[in-house]
Order: structure tokens, then sequence, then C-alpha cells
């Protein structure tokens, strides 16, 4: 929000934001707020709707992945239209960075964001930029935990194979999530259309005797709406396609976990889980 509402301040006479599909939910609230400010906001459709013929753009904004699912994008052609028209383009990553590290060349006029735990983000500017944050710059800092974060950049291992082994096993009944070859091999995303995804996911945890269940250690995670409160949170998977069943039993499983003990593991939370929904115990 403080990049485009920096931009803003700068370049007073636009007022349109182009926000390229997909969209991430971070986004979202973003757009609303510079909408209620008098922001023409332009989601688009298709990305080969992007036009820049007029000299009305702040800013252009997209995602290089989504958060949970991983699945990423390639902006290669926009990142040469933009730069042409010498609009701003600001790219968000939510878990891209953590295996393939930071943009090793940016344009004049672009901003990426890395997200990071605990609320950071590392943004990385274009010489041209100048952008003021005046809210994270008043904020409490810990200079220990954002050299934590940093020292992350590229800790992540994909591990191609073994997820697209594990998804195409379909255990215990599973169907893999994503159909797309471009994506993150650092999880594996699988989901069922008769169970809860956060009851499996706290089972699961049990069966590795893991203290916690979604979110633990980063290695569970589901999209259930039992797991993230709220009726509309998940709707930008319900925009992706992604049925009300499906969204209520995707799981999320990070690679690292991947091994003959966890598969059996996995299938015994699985039968725990169908037994309680049956009245068995």
């Amino acid at each position: 929000m403080e990049v485009l509402l920096s931009l803003s301040r700068q370049l007073v006479t636009k007022k349109r934001i182009i926000c390229l599909p997909p969209q991430s939910p971070f986004v979202h609230p973003v757009l609303r707020f510079m909408a209620g400010l008098g922001f023409d906001i332009q989601m688009l459709s298709s990305e080969k709707n992007l036009a820049l013929s007029t000299n009305d753009v702040l800013a252009v904004v997209a995602s290089q992945d989504l958060p949970l699912l991983g699945t990423m994008y390639d902006w290669g052609a926009e990142r040469q239209l933009v730069a042409e028209y010498k609009t701003c383009f600001v790219q968000l990553s939510h878990c891209q960075h953590y295996c393939s590290g930071l943009e090793q060349k940016i344009n004049t006029f672009e901003a990426y964001l890395y997200g990071f735990s605990g609320g950071m983000t590392l943004g990385a500017f274009g010489r041209r930029l100048r952008i003021d944050a005046p809210v994270a710059e008043s904020m409490n800092w810990e200079k220990g935990q954002v050299l934590v974060e940093i020292d992350k950049f590229s800790s992540r291992s994909e591990s191609r194979d073994k997820v697209i082994e594990f998804e195409s096993q379909n255990l215990g009944g599973c169907r893999p999530a994503l159909q797309m070859e471009r994506r993150l091999y650092d999880r594996a995303v699988v989901y069922w259309k008769d169970m809860d995804g956060l009851a499996f996911v706290n089972q699961l945890a049990k069966e590795l005797n893991k203290n916690e269940g979604s979110g633990t250690e980063l290695l569970l995670e589901t999209t259930s709406l039992i797991r993230w409160g709220g009726l509309k949170t998940m709707d930008w998977l319900n925009s992706l396609g992604y049925s009300l069943e499906q969204i209520r039993g995707m799981v999320v499983v990070d690679a690292s976990l991947l091994n003959e003990i966890f598969f059996k593991k996995f299938m015994e939370a699985r039968e725990v889980i169908l037994q309680s929904q049956n009245g068995r115990s």
C-alpha cells in the first residue's frame, strides 16, 4: 500500500492502477483502499488485455506466485511493455524467493516486494523510483529478526520428482490440486471433497508427533475456512476455479516430509478422520 501511496503523491495526474491476473489475496484490500481514494482500479481478466496507450496509469501490479498453492507466473513480455511506457511495475513474491532468491535485474521503474513471516516485506526498487514508507519506517523493527529472514533467501529446495510421485499416487483418494507445470515444487498440494482439511492436518500432525497441526513449522497447511476464519477468506481460490468442496479439503504438504513413513501416516490420518465422520471410533 505504501508503494502505491508514495507513487500517487509524486504522480498526481495518474489515477489508474492495473492488476494482472491472477490477483493475490493480499492485493485485494490494498486496491479497495486505493479505490476509496478515487483511483480507477482495472482488474484484467487476461494479461493479453494489458494496454498502456494512455498516460494515466500509476502502476501495473502483478504476482510472481500465489500463496499456499505455489503457482508461478512469468511476466517477461509485460515487463518489457511496461518498461517501454516508463510505467511503474510492482511485482509481489510470496514464496518464490525462498527457492530462487532475489530478482537480479530490476528495471528503472520496477518494484519487487518479497514477503516474509512475521508480517515483514523486503522492497527492491529500480533506480528511478523514490518510495517513502512513513508507516514502515516508524515501526519498531528488530534488526536480528530481519537478518534471520533475509538469510532464508534461496533456503528452500525443490523436489519435483518426489512431489509429482506423491500427488500422482492419489493416496486415500486425494487428488492433485494443481494442473500446471509452472509451480514451486517445494510443496505438494492435494484435496478431498469429502473431508475438512484442518481436521486431516491436525490428525496428521498427531501421527507425525507434531505438537500442532496447520502451520506447524510451515510443513503442513490447509485452505479450510475453519483454519482461516471468515466467509470470504478463500474467495480468491474460488475465482481460480476451485469449488467450495475443494477449498474445504485442500492440504499443502512440505516436500521435505515426503517419504514412505509419511505416506503410511498420511493414510492412517485419513482413515481416522473417515471413521470419525462415520461415527466410528
